[in-house]
């Protein structure tokens, strides 16, 4: 229900998945959504999630799925190039703290740092399951402010889960 967070913007989902938030943001007037996982099934079955909601997506809406490993610069390159050789608006991910190797962490942490407008926002939703997650945290923290927004914010259904949270991160 908060379409002004995409409305016009460029949109990057990593860790897509099947595809779901991608498609919401383009129902939501992303003026471009680039939909990305690091699993090329993953990245087929968004591909054909979108087809199957052509008919919902409002016409004009631009959108691409593509593989994109982070911290990958030729694939991170490929994004930009995708976006008119530009850094993204809005970044939207869920789920995708759960790297155990510090080595994930950096490059997920390298690759927002470099596709997100220097005013942009990265959505994240995320649910806390084990305490391994707050290394991703930590490596944010040393370039981005971390907001967690008002459970108000979260969808009623979810609100009474008080694991499920999600953050507004900006570049400091």
């Amino acid at each position: 229900t908060h379409t002004e967070i995409v409305k016009g913007k460029t949109v990057l989902e990593l860790g897509c998945g099947p595809g779901l938030n991608s498609i919401v943001a383009a129902i939501a007037e992303a003026s471009f959504v680039y939909c990305t996982d690091g699993d090329e099934m993953s990245v087929g079955l968004a591909e054909e999630n979108f087809k199957s909601n052509s008919g919902v997506i409002p016409l004009g809406t631009r959108y691409a799925t593509k593989r994109l490993l982070w911290n990958n610069e030729k694939e991170m390159e490929e994004a930009i190039a995708a976006n008119n050789e530009s850094t993204f608006n809005v970044i939207i991910a869920s789920d995708i703290t759960a790297c155990p190797y510090l080595d994930g962490v950096i490059a997920l942490t390298e690759t927002i740092l470099y596709l997100l407008d220097s005013d942009g926002v990265f959505y994240l939703t995320y649910q806390h399951r084990h305490k391994s997650e707050e290394m991703f945290f930590d490596v944010m923290r040393r370039s981005f402010i971390i907001h967690e927004l008002p459970r108000g914010f979260i969808h009623p259904d979810f609100q009474s889960n008080t694991s499920f949270f999600i953050y507004k991160i900006t570049k400091k």
